[in-house]
Parts: structure tokens; C-alpha cells; sequence
């Protein structure tokens, strides 16, 4: 199995793993997170290789449907890119937020202006759909940078 393949499996496992038996839970944990074989779970389990084998086969496989059907981990992915790329455009205007920064404390501004208000980089907030609240129903907003990213 491909460290890529791998990889996504771990993050089906870390999305999903709830759904699944504590049993084959368990036995994707070792065999995924530790590397174990399907020899070393046979002898942990009390079963044999093959019995390994097809309680990770199927667990993954149902790990994939719920991935077909549900398309949280492909979610979380496409977050983890917005994040990175939000993440890069800050680190390019981190400078220019220093600088901003050591000007207000030189002189304090009478404005009470923030460096961080003054972000080079316009945003808009964007109000959330009922559907996207948290558990506790507590309506937040998401900030984007106008544009698009």
C-alpha cells in the first residue's frame, strides 16, 4: 500500500473511525497508525492472518462508502488548502503587520486603530446557513478574503 493510499485512509479512519465496530476500530488503528502486519494482528486478535485481513478489508471498505456517501474527509481536505493558502497570504503580509504595529506603539494612535484592522488584505464576512451551525446552535460567521481563495 502507497504512503499516499495510506495517508488517506488514516484520514478516513480519523473522520469515520467512530462509525466502526471498537473491534475494527482497533484493528485499523494497528494496522494503519502502528504498521502492524496481518500477522502481529492475527496473534493480538486471537484470530488467523486471513480473519485479519478481512475484518481491516472490510472495515476500510466501509470506511470508503461512508467517504462516498458523506464526503467529510474530502471537505476537510479542501479546508486544509483554504487554510494553507490563507496562511501564505498572511505570512506574506506579516512585515507589513509588524511594521504597522511598531508605528502604533511609537505613536499612539488617537484613532484607537488596531494594526490589525488595518490588514492590507479585504475581507468580507459571510453570513453562515442554518444548516452549517455548530452542535450547540450557535450561529457563527466565516471570513473570506474578498476576491475569492
Amino acid at each position: 500500500m502507497g504512503l499516499r493510499r495510506t495517508a488517506h485512509l488514516q484520514r478516513l479512519l480519523d473522520v469515520y473511525g467512530a462509525m466502526l465496530t471498537g473491534h475494527q476500530r482497533e484493528a485499523c488503528h494497528l494496522h494503519l497508525d502502528e504498521d502492524w502486519s496481518f500477522t502481529e494482528l492475527a496473534e493480538h486478535l486471537g484470530c488467523s492472518r486471513s480473519g485479519a485481513h478481512d475484518l481491516v478489508r472490510r472495515a476500510l471498505t466501509q470506511l470508503e462508502h461512508l467517504e462516498e456517501r458523506l464526503g467529510l474527509a474530502a471537505e476537510l481536505a479542501r479546508r486544509d488548502e483554504v487554510e494553507a493558502a490563507l496562511r501564505a497570504r498572511l505570512a506574506h503580509h506579516l512585515p507589513d503587520l509588524r511594521s504597522l504595529e511598531a508605528e502604533g506603539a511609537a505613536a499612539a494612535d488617537p484613532a484607537g486603530v488596531h494594526p490589525v484592522d488595518v490588514l492590507p488584505v479585504d475581507v468580507q464576512a459571510v453570513p453562515v446557513p442554518r444548516a452549517a451551525r455548530n452542535p450547540a446552535g450557535i450561529r457563527t460567521a466565516v471570513i473570506r478574503p474578498v476576491g475569492g481563495v
